[in-house]
């Protein structure tokens, strides 16, 4: 009787297994981010905040928006899931109905459209330019088997940073923010330099600063790359006060994250 127990349990766990798998459906997730002009005020800004949501809840996404409230330095930082084609049509409105050259879908185009007439709205109300990202390549795509939603609902909040410093870079102007990037091409130039001179070299004068986490530093990162050994990014800036003597006077290329270094 207790073997005839035992298998019946192990029976009942193969059958529980295999209906979880067969339930597992695959969740596409798009992580995505830009700075742009806004609105410090924020019956201007709910204009832009209801947009996205009321887009969102009819493509069945959930996840987590933040949106910038500056008329300069800010913008909007996302992390959303949901099926594929939902996923998709997101990407489409968020591309705005001039960035993107592929025909919309029949089901999703009444969606996108109402979005874009919303961020219209917006944008005479801010007196900004609409809040649509670049291109494709500014979404990071990424798929997950899962039976479960990987968020359990939808939240878009107005703050202040979109990415949290503390708000010690707050004050910095957009066009601040992009001086000194670099492209793939000028970024392997100066690792080839970086290697030749070698950063224990007292001749060399840059150093190589891995923004990132200590997280992901573990994961992979650059040869030579000083790890700041943080868990957000809002406790670099202290590094830097406390390292500062070691800094001064040197050129430092930082990486903020895989295909963006400065």
């Amino acid at each position: 009787q207790r073997a005839y127990i035992v298998l019946s349990h192990h029976i009942m766990a193969g059958l529980n297994a295999t209906e979880a798998t067969a339930n597992q459906k695959t969740k596409s997730i798009i992580l995505f981010y830009k700075y742009a002009p806004l609105s410090d005020d924020s019956d201007k800004m709910y204009i832009l905040r209801d947009a996205l949501e009321t887009l969102c809840s009819q493509l069945h996404l959930k996840g987590r928006i933040l949106l910038g409230m500056s008329t300069d330095a800010e913008g909007i930082n996302g992390t959303l899931s949901g099926a594929r084609d939902d996923v998709e049509a997101c990407v489409v409105a968020l591309l705005g109905k001039d960035g993107f050259s592929e025909e919309i879908d029949n089901r999703y185009s009444d969606i996108a459209k109402d979005f874009w007439n919303k961020s219209e709205e917006f944008s005479q109300a801010a007196s900004v330019p609409p809040l649509y990202l670049d291109s494709k390549e500014d979404f990071k795509w990424s798929t997950v088997q899962s039976a479960e939603d990987l968020f359990p609902d939808l939240k878009i909040k107005l703050v202040k940073e979109i990415i949290s410093t503390g708000g010690k870079l707050s004050s910095l102007k957009l066009n601040d923010t992009k001086q000194g990037y670099l492209n793939p091409e000028e970024w392997h130039e100066e690792m080839k330099k970086l290697n030749s001179a070698g950063q224990d070299d007292e001749k060399s004068n840059t150093i190589l600063i891995d923004c990132r986490n200590h997280k992901e530093f573990q994961i992979g990162h650059f040869d030579g790359a000083m790890d700041p050994n943080t868990k957000t990014f809002e406790q670099f800036p202290r590094w830097v006060k406390q390292n500062r003597a070691g800094l001064d006077g040197k050129k430092s290329a930082h990486v903020l994250h895989w295909g963006h270094s400065l």
